[in-house]
């Protein structure tokens, strides 16, 4: 009785220590801009879909997974989201591999052969972005040996209410023909068809602290930014965060403890860089470090970037499925300055359209804004590389106060860029309002009928300035501002009648202060730099001053 009492105290107190499992979505297969609604991933708009792809053994090798992992759960990613959340059956099957290829039949029955059910249960694909996760159930155990793997889902939601809104996974189409799938509102399809478009994929695993998802620091100004991200599973109690320079060593950062799932930067410099690294903190444990994700604060003109700076090419450019950043080869030298470019090709069977964002800047209401970059075209042959004849692509350049095309304005009109030399392009511009907003340059090429080449258009050594309008007169002919740098008030002085006097910080956003004839009362504003707008009888200015 003494031995099987004691015992019992020995399983008590190894069942407290022993830390709880959890799920680690690991992203096995990430994306590279490019997107698809068509059941690449799970697709809430469809009553029944088939899909296969591969992630090949070099893809795998940055998701941490080593062989003698045991396979637990699969995440996708979507950009845009479903207007309704929708419920149905999901099955996921999975095998080890060493193909590079899709080398899957396109008869379902078939693809089949050799791959393990690992989950056959129902799912919830929500009304929102991010990362989405489902933790299988009712399948078999799979074990990862290394190497590559093929995925197969199949997803079934017969009577449920469809949304009229589909979502928009995240994908990748960096192998031809890696994915091959069917979709029907009528029956389940039972043959497929190939598609380069293979959803960025994260694999789950049992681990006693797991890491953050949904990592966003999308809520910037031009001297701090805003990072959220969701509960690592476990709800872990702290997170740590480590920040820097844009590049920094890590180690060598500033580290901070977050208690929830939100962290605002202390002030920084007005439009630097940042890095971070999160990870979770479990107490007895943490998560994986992940990272290194770079912070772009809002620029204020003039800005410039030629691309060409090794550790921050983009420098918050931001390229959608079909641009991308890239360097100059040993052989072939197609950027305006040495040695970095963006790009985005022509396409032979549909007409093309492909955005690449700005950095976030911050602009004056009325100000002439002027911005240049360089185009120019280059052609090759996909499969040798090989230069050829350019075809004519078309650029069409837009402001907006969003990363998006929707709602935003074209600056001038399109151009035509078909030679093989750079070209300096100028697009000059005003906004209606003073706030913060993204050049928006598309890549909108009709389809290339009959070329025997690829054509890239090559966009280069872009600069923004921003001057006085033309019913704004010099700060210095209109008034004077002191004490500059200030602690409470601020005093103007000029010669005509002020007709109305405005705050702006540096991100734009109009600040409120009390207003008293020539006297601002800013003792309430924080330390930092901001702009003052006088209009006056004899025009508008805009002067810089200091806070202390």
């Amino acid at each position: 009785m003494k031995k099987n009492l004691l015992l019992l105290v020995f399983a008590i107190l190894f069942s407290g220590i022993l830390p709880a499992q959890v799920l680690q979505y690991n992203l096995a297969l990430d994306a590279n801009g490019s997107t698809s609604g068509n059941s690449r991933a799970p697709q809430g708009t469809i009553r029944y879909s088939r899909t296969v792809y591969v992630i090949t053994a070099a893809e795998m090798t940055s998701s941490g997974l080593v062989s003698g992992n045991t396979i637990n759960g699969i995440g996708f990613n979507y950009s845009t989201a479903q207007n309704l959340a929708t419920t149905g059956n999901f099955k996921v099957y999975l095998q080890n591999t060493t193909d590079v290829a899709n080398n899957k039949s396109t008869d379902w029955a078939t693809s089949l052969a050799g791959m393990t059910q690992s989950s056959n249960g129902s799912v919830t694909i929500p009304a929102t972005t991010g990362q989405v996760n489902h933790a299988f159930t009712g399948g078999s155990t799979f074990t990862y040996t290394g190497g590559g793997l093929y995925v197969a889902f199949e997803y079934e939601n017969v009577s449920g209410t469809l949304p009229t809104v589909s979502n928009v996974a995240a994908c990748t189409t960096s192998i031809t023909n890696g994915l091959k799938s069917a979709q029907s509102t009528i029956a389940m399809p039972t043959t497929t068809a190939a598609s380069n478009f293979r959803p960025q994929t994260y694999l789950a695993t049992l681990v006693s602290c797991a890491s953050p998802t949904n990592i966003d620091a999308s809520t910037v100004t031009n001297t701090t930014a805003t990072l959220t991200w969701t509960a690592a599973n476990g709800n872990p109690p702290t997170y740590d965060l480590e920040y820097g320079p844009i590049g920094f060593t890590q180690g060598s950062g500033t580290t901070v403890s977050v208690s929830g799932t939100t962290y605002t930067f202390p002030a920084q410099a007005v439009g630097s860089n940042l890095s971070f690294y999160l990870r979770s903190n479990c107490g007895a444990s943490q998560s994986a470090w992940l990272g290194a994700y770079n912070v772009f604060l809002i620029k204020t003109p003039p800005y410039a970037n030629n691309f060409d700076t090794a550790n921050n090419r983009s420098d918050g450019f931001v390229g959608t499925t079909g641009w991308s950043i890239a360097v100059d080869s040993p052989a072939i030298t197609v950027s305006q300055t040495p040695d970095g470019f963006f790009y985005s090709n022509n396409s032979t069977t549909a007409a093309t359209s492909q955005q690449m964002y700005s950095r976030p800047v911050n602009l004056f209401a009325n100000n002439s804004n002027t911005a240049t970059y360089y185009t120019r075209a280059y052609a090759f042959d996909v499969s040798t590389g090989v230069p050829g004849t350019v075809s004519p692509m078309l650029l069409k350049v837009y402001r907006n106060t969003t990363r998006s095309l929707t709602g935003a304005t074209q600056i001038g009109t399109a151009i035509t860029v078909n030679g093989v030399t750079h070209v300096m392009q100028t697009s000059t511009f005003t906004v209606p309002t003073t706030g913060t907003y993204y050049l928006i340059f598309s890549n909108e090429t009709p389809v290339a009928t009959g070329a025997t080449n690829t054509t890239a258009l090559i966009f280069d050594t872009f600069a923004i300035n921003s001057t006085l309008s033309t019913n704004e007169v010099s700060a210095e002919d209109l008034f004077s501002i002191y004490p500059n740098p200030t602690s409470d008030v601020l005093n103007i002085k000029t010669d005509g009648k002020i007709k109305s006097v405005t705050i702006f910080d540096m991100a734009g956003r109009k600040m409120d202060v009390k207003i008293l004839d020539s006297k601002i009362d800013v003792k309430n504003l924080d330390a930092g730099g901001y702009l003052i707008s006088v209009e006056t009888t004899k025009g508008i200015s805009t002067e810089k001053f200091i806070k202390k």
